[in-house]
Formats: structure tokens, sequence, C-alpha cells
């Protein structure tokens, strides 16, 4: 959650190296943790935002999900237009947005017994719009309507009722573009908004979120791009012990004997990596992603 040059001076005070030139080349959403990608001269600089200007970066987030997300992999691809100001600015899809796609695939389902459902469990989707459907008068909105009725239905989150189960879905998320907020206004936009997030959530359901888990669920697991000498570069943040201590009030729907935690870790190590070599956007969904916890 630190600012631009919040997170190059804490950079700089890492290195151990006094007076150390530190240029962020990546960024991070406010309360979203994991690794961030920096250069110490203005010549690594530019060879770096030219990757990731370019979508030669790979880049693989964990987040979790309201929600049973499905299919098990699949992929969204929605334009994303930033609305607002400040910390208020949202994404939405919409036609006259960016380009946006993100790959995902399923890790694990969760559920958590809910105890207030007057206060979780909101629909947070609206329903597909009607096929034909139109606003007399308004351009922009039959434009809106014409490009949603192009993308696949949505999902939408039931409400819970009194002693059912909340849903959730651990989710490895695959951001084949760069846009603000994209994974967060992607998944929501299927009706999955990200637990915790108070900018995509109802704030009666955030707030009974943020009971176990103390911020937004999104960590930038790695990222993989070539220095400047062209030689690849795999860079790793294990999952911090904040959220997934927030896991552990969850119950994986799956059998297992062990506890949330180390049944993550499991499906984690389950996908192997098979090339050391930079992966094709379709096949990005098969990586290796190491212990969690």
């Amino acid at each position: 959650g630190l600012q631009k040059h919040q997170q190059e001076e804490q950079l700089r005070r890492s290195s151990g190296q006094e007076g150390l030139r530190v240029i962020s080349v990546s960024r991070l959403d406010r309360d979203t943790s994991g690794v961030l990608v920096a250069a110490t001269s203005p010549e690594a600089a530019d060879h770096l935002t030219e990757q990731f200007k370019n979508h030669e970066v790979f880049k693989e987030y964990v987040a979790l999900a309201s929600g049973r997300v499905a299919p098990a992999t699949g992929e969204v691809n929605a334009r994303l237009f930033i609305s607002g100001f400040s910390e208020k600015y949202r994404a939405y899809v919409s036609p006259k947005g960016k380009e946006a796609c993100t790959h995902y695939k399923v890790l694990a389902h969760f559920t958590k017994r809910n105890s207030d459902p007057g206060k979780v469990g909101v629909d947070v989707s609206c329903p597909p719009p009607q096929a034909g459907a139109s606003l007399q008068g308004d351009e922009l909105g039959t434009q809106i309507l014409q490009y949603l009725n192009r993308c696949p239905a949505r999902a939408r989150t039931q409400q819970p009722q009194a002693g059912e189960s909340e849903s959730y879905s651990l989710v490895a998320c695959y951001p084949i573009t760069g846009r603000t907020h994209q994974i967060r206004a992607h998944l929501q936009w299927r009706g999955h908004p990200l637990v915790a997030d108070a900018n995509y959530n109802p704030r009666g359901q955030v707030k009974q979120q943020f009971q176990w888990c103390p911020r937004l669920f999104l960590h930038c697991r790695r990222t993989r791009l070539k220095d400047c000498s062209g030689n690849e570069l795999a860079i790793e943040a294990p999952l911090l012990p904040d959220l997934a201590q927030a896991l552990t009030f969850l119950q994986e729907q799956q059998d297992s004997e062990s506890g949330p935690v180390a049944a993550v870790e499991e499906q984690l190590e389950a996908a192997t990596l098979k090339q050391s070599t930079p992966l094709p956007a379709e096949e990005r969904l098969g990586v290796d992603l190491s212990a969690a916890a």
C-alpha cells in the first residue's frame, strides 16, 4: 500500500547500499503485496520498461475470490475504462476502455460458514443484458449493451441463507496486459470480487471479510523477465503471513487430512514449470507455483 516514492525508498534501504539509485519500473495496487521490479540505472530502467510496454514480462498473482470460479481454467478478455480520481478511481468493463486480458487457473475451492447472512454474500453482479436491449437516447449506453452482448455471460454470486456456507476460490492469475486494477475488475465483472477489496465489494460484505482477512487478498507471486544481458530472471515472493493466516479461517472443499494452508501448498506445487524460456500466452497456465506459506 505504499506510494511510488515510498516503494523506491524501501527498496533503497533493503539493498544495504548507501546512496544507491533505485528506479521503479513496475507498480502494485494499494494493499497488494509481492514482487516489485526496480532498476539501479537509467539504461536498465529503459530496458525493463520496454519489456513491460511490449507485454513481454510474465506475471503470476495469487488471489482469493468470492464464490466458486468456473470453469477451472480460462481467460477474461474485456476492455477496461478507468473512472474517478485520486484513490477513488475504479476500473469498469466498457467498449471505450483499453484492451485487457487475464488468464486464470483455479487452485482450490474453500467454504466458510455464514453466521450473519444479512451482511455477507450480497449479489455483486447484474444479470447479462437481454439480447437486442437498448437505451433510448443514450448512445454510450447502447454501445455498452452491444459490447456486453458479445462477451461471455458472467457468473452471479448467490446470497447464502442462514447456516449456509460462503464459497471462495483461490485463483492463480496471469495478466497478459497490465491495466490498472485489471485482475480485480475482471474477476468482479465475472461475479467474483476479491476478498477484502473495498473498491469492488459492497460495504457490508467487505466489512465482514475484514474480520478474518486484514487486507486485499492479492499477491504477486512471481515475475519473469530478462536483464540487460538477455539472461532470464525469475523473481519470487512467497505468500505473506497475513494472507496465509486468512486461509486458516476457511475449509478446503476437497477431502484432505492436512489443514487449508498445507492443502494450498500441495495445490501450488502440483503445477510444474516445464520450460525455462518464456511461454506463449496460451500456455502460461501451466507454470510452477511453489509453496505459498
